[in-house]
Order: structure tokens, then C-alpha cells, then sequence
């Protein structure tokens, strides 16, 4: 199985690897950007393995010059059906070099000592251009080093645009003396690029992780093509796979689901628009569109057994459930209005969704769920929320999806003469409706990123929040685990307690099967952005401060 997930810009396909443990450690990656006279520019590193012991680990520079991010592998422990652990294998970025001119450069984040940048292929690009990002691919899934990036040299005004610039793929294990690969992207024309024209490719791996080709919407002829993967040259001899399409197709993935296990084995959905019509596909590594829904789908969501969907065809709008295989399709519920419904997922037994109206200060929302296997003539509501809500589901350490609980997180924006406040609370439920935990007040409970909801069985409940206008400033952190009532507080480095500043926000990603995540606070009233670093294990969080410089994690 591969699960494909998001990670804020970047997509990263994760990757396996039978000889590395997350128990050797990795280094998380973080950038340094000068806010101010004095601030500092670069790439910095944390050791994971030293995260929540004393003294708190030192960020080290592995470079000065401020790093464009083009591409990362991660490494998979386990088997590709049943992983054990997801982490930072390796970067590929573009930085200033001691020449002045813009290179390559590879690292090493599973080295067993400070990794020290590589400089692959022998691009050198002067400041005058510049090098933005366009897309990503491994040949093969089980090696994290068969990573290649695509990279467009063009204008630094408008780089991703910029029609007189060049593509190039750039492979990791490159040499400094081996010239990039120059590829024709189709699709390009007199005001833009070809990838500002069609939208970003997607490549297609086979059960063995072996690359099977790449996806990619040509907007000149308007077909949805399957290219073969190198040897072949880049770009050249696809397949065919669909005509007169309209516009890029986009794919169908609940962003309320992001961290749950996708069970697709490599299929891509997307809603692909023909001659004025919207029809939902799977595009397979086998170089097949195989249509699965006349219509419109978005939200999509699955189980082990199952992918659900929110379906709008001629008019009408319906949560949908499908075998995984294609071969049985079930209307679950008909009649919703078109919009205003996202999936939040399913236990095997319910599909759990949210139905939200209006907007800011007159938002609502109900939670509401389906039988799975059998239609229904309306949904039960097992919540009911002024304001928006963000929910997730997670079960206990060990224990199946039938198991999971619902987390609830709502935000009320409020206003009192001229005062605008907003407030946040949550609750726990079990996806029958019967309350589990809370309602809490002042209280956001998370999942620790899109790559995993849970750290060591247990989500991140943000309590005590103070401020009133959006941030979770007074709020300490606190581990729940999954199942239980009861919290532990994450502390700094020699126990000492920590809170969010005032009129900051958080955020983390934790790296699957590990105790570990990084991510950021960044102020809502101009601060300066600071990294963190947290061990889930040893409930210790280390933010990683420099004077008048923003730190964030790169990842």
C-alpha cells in the first residue's frame, strides 16, 4: 500500500527501507530567515534522538545561504501493506554557492553524523534567474535515494510562469560534474509555462514501489496523458488515457482525513471535466482511467474495505460508498444540497461527516453519520456547534477502526459591540454520539499533522487558551491519549512548564511510527516565527529561537 499525503507545499511520497530504524535517529530540517537587521539565513538541523534529553539539543547551520526546497524522500520501515515507521530520509534543494551562482544540493538526513550538503549535477544559475520547484518522482518507492526533481530556471519576477524559462530533472545521486536533464514539458505557450498552464504531474507506482509512469493533463491538446518512466526519455510517447479534457483534474482527497491510511494502493481519483461535464476517475499504475462515478466527486475518504465519497450528478448531491476494487457502488444518502458537506470517515460500521452553514460570525455546524452498507432516508446528528468545526477520528493504541472516537474541535467567532472574540472548545465523542469527553472550554484538541493523527497512541490537546483573537496564546500542551480522560502536560527540557506566547499560533507534524514531530509558532501580530521540536515519549517540547530570525520547519 502507498499512502500519498500532503505536507503543507510540498507532496511527499513515503518510502521503504528495511535497514533503517527511526530508533537510529534523523535530523529535522528547519530554515533560518533573517526578520531583521541581524537575523540569520540558512538550513539548520536538530537531532531527533536528542529531543527531550538535557541539555536540549543546539541547532547546527549545514549551510548560511537560504535554501529553496525542491524535493525530500522519507524513509518507510516495515513492508509497503504494513509500514512501521515514516521519517526524513532526504533534501533536495537550491542555494547560493561560494561562486555567487545558484546550485543543487543534496542531504543526507539519516546520516549518522551533522550532515554536510552535496552539490548534484553541474546547474549554475546566476542571481539574475531563479530556480522554483515543479514537481517530484522516485523510481522506485523502496529506495529513498532514486529521488529526481523537476526544477523550472526562469525569471526570479514570476518563476513558475515565466514562459522563456527551462525545465530540468535533477536526480539525487547526480554527480557535480553531470549536467542536469533538460525535458520539453508540453503544454507551454507564448504567456506561461507548460506546468502554470496544466498543473502539477503526479506519478504512478507499481505494488512494488517501481515508478509506472507519470500523470499529467496537457492543456495544448487537451488529453490526459500517462508517460512511461525513465529509462524513457521524460515527457515523451504517453499514453492516451482521455480526450477532450478541459482543465487540469483535481484530485479528490478529504482534507478532514489527511493521516488516516489510504488504502488506494496507488490509485489516483481526480474529477476530470469532458466537454462541459464532470466524471470522477481512478488513474492506476497499470496506465488505465477507469471511470468510477458519473459525476462530480469530492471528500473522499476510505476504510479497509471501502472508499466513500460526497457525489454530485445532474443536479442531485449524495454520500456515496464503493468497493475498492470499483466493482459496487451504494448511494448511502441522496438529497443534500451541493455544498456545504465534507467526509470525516469512517469506523467501518458509520461514515461521519459535517454539515456547515454560513460563514464567520453566523457559521454552524452539525456532525452527523450513515450506516455503512445500506442506504438511509436521512443521517443521525450526533453533534450540534456554533461556529466551525475542524474533527478527526482515531482509535486507541492497537485497537481497530471500529474503535475510533471522534475529536471535535470547534472555533466561535463571536462579537459584543465592538469587540470581536473568538473561542475555542472541543469534544470527544463515540461515533454513535454518546460523549466520551467534554465539551471543553478553551480547549483545541489536534492530530499530530497530515502524516499521522496520533504520537505514541495519544493527539495534542491545546488547553487553557487565553487569547481571544484566533491564537492559542496561554495554552499549555498536553498529551491525550487515545481512549483516556486523563492528560500529561509537555514541558520544556528539565521539566519546566510551557505555554503558546500571546497571540501565537501552533502547529506540529509528527513522523508516523515515531514519538517524534517538528513544526512552528508563528505570531498572528507580526512576531517572529520559532521551530519546535517535540518527543511525544518524554513529553518535551524545544523551541528553536534565534535572534530576529524566523525559524520554520522546511518539511
Amino acid at each position: 500500500m502507498k499512502n500519498r499525503w500532503r505536507v503543507r507545499a510540498l507532496a511527499i511520497f513515503l518510502t521503504l527501507g528495511t535497514s533503517v530504524t527511526w530508533a537510529a535517529g534523523f535530523w529535522m530540517p528547519f530554515t533560518a530567515t533573517p526578520a531583521s537587521t541581524g537575523g540569520k539565513s540558512g538550513l539548520l538541523v536538530v537531532p531527533s534522538s536528542a529531543v527531550g534529553s538535557s541539555p536540549a539539543p543546539t541547532p547546527s547551520f549545514v549551510t548560511t545561504a537560504e535554501p529553496t526546497l525542491l524535493g525530500a524522500s522519507f524513509t518507510l520501515v516495515g513492508t509497503l501493506s504494513a509500514p512501521v515507521s515514516a521519517t526524513p530520509a532526504l533534501l533536495i534543494y537550491a542555494a547560493k554557492g561560494a561562486d555567487g551562482n545558484q546550485h543543487l544540493y543534496g542531504l543526507n538526513l539519516t546520516s549518522s553524523s551533522l550532515p554536510t550538503p552535496v552539490q548534484i549535477t553541474s546547474l549554475s544559475v546566476p542571481v539574475t534567474k531563479a530556480i522554483c520547484a515543479a514537481g517530484q518522482f522516485q523510481t522506485n518507492l523502496t529506495t529513498p535515494t532514486t529521488l529526481s526533481v523537476g526544477i523550472h530556471v526562469a525569471s526570479p519576477s514570476n518563476c513558475a510562469r515565466d514562459p522563456t524559462g527551462t525545465y530540468y530533472v535533477a536526480a539525487y545521486t547526480a554527480s557535480q560534474a553531470a549536467a542536469p536533464t533538460v525535458v520539453n514539458i508540453p503544454g507551454g505557450t507564448s504567456t506561461s509555462s507548460a506546468i502554470y498552464n496544466d498543473g502539477a504531474f503526479v506519478p504512478l507506482y507499481k505494488s512494488t514501489g517501481a515508478l509506472a509512469g507519470i500523470l499529467y493533463w496537457d492543456s495544448a491538446t487537451h488529453s490526459e496523458n500517462f508517460y512511461p518512466p525513465p529509462p524513457a526519455a521524460l515527457f515523451t510517447s504517453p499514453k492516451v488515457l482521455l480526450t477532450g479534457v478541459t482543465a487540469t483534474p483535481q484530485g479528490c482527497l478529504s482534507t478532514a482525513s489527511v493521516g488516516a491510511l489510504n488504502y488506494l494502493e496507488g490509485d489516483y481519483l481526480a474529477v476530470v471535466d469532458v466537454a462541459g461535464a464532470s466524471k470522477s476517475y481512478a488513474f492506476t499504475a497499470a496506465g488505465a482511467a477507469d471511470e468510477f462515478f458519473a459525476g462530480q466527486a469530492s471528500s473522499c475518504v476510505t476504510d479497509a474495505s471501502h472508499l466513500f465519497f460526497i457525489g454530485t450528478a445532474s443536479g442531485k448531491t449524495g454520500i456515496y460508498e464503493e468497493t475498492l476494487s470499483f466493482s459496487g457502488q451504494l448511494a448511502l444518502l441522496t438529497g443534500l444540497t451541493a455544498s456545504g458537506y465534507s467526509l470525516i470517515g469512517s469506523n467501518t460500521q458509520v461514515v461521519v461527516f459535517q454539515k456547515s452553514t454560513g460563514t464567520g460570525l453566523s457559521a454552524s455546524t452539525t456532525v452527523e453519520t450513515v450506516p455503512v452498507g445500506s442506504a438511509s432516508k436521512s443521517a443521525k446528528t450526533i453533534g450540534s456547534y456554533a461556529g466551525t468545526v475542524a474533527a478527526f477520528l482515531a482509535a486507541p493504541s492497537g485497537q481497530p477502526a471500529i474503535d475510533d472516537l471522534l475529536f471535535v474541535t470547534v472555533t466561535n467567532e463571536k462579537i459584543s459591540g465592538v469587540t470581536f472574540t473568538v473561542q475555542y472548545s472541543s469534544q470527544v465523542l463515540h461515533p454513535n454520539g454518546t460523549n466520551f469527553l467534554g465539551p471543553l472550554a478553551n480547549t483545541a484538541i489536534q492530530p499530530f499533522g497530515v502524516l499521522t493523527n496520533e504520537l505514541v497512541g495519544s493527539v495534542l490537546e491545546v488547553k487553557g487558551i487565553t487569547d481571544t483573537h484566533g491564537g492559542y496564546g496561554g495554552a499549555t500542551l498536553e498529551k491525550l491519549p487515545v481512549g483516556s480522560t486523563g492528560t500529561t502536560a509537555i514541558t520544556l527540557t528539565g521539566g519546566a512548564s510551557f505555554k503558546v506566547p500571546a497571540n501565537y499560533g501552533q502547529f506540529v507534524v509528527g513522523f508516523y511510527g515515531t514519538p517524534i514531530a517538528e513544526g512552528a509558532l508563528f505570531s498572528l501580530t507580526g512576531g517572529l516565527y520559532q521551530g519546535v521540536a517535540l518527543n511525544a515519549s518524554k513529553d518535551v517540547i524545544v523551541p528553536i529561537t534565534l535572534k530576529n530570525t524566523d525559524v520554520e520547519p522546511i518539511l
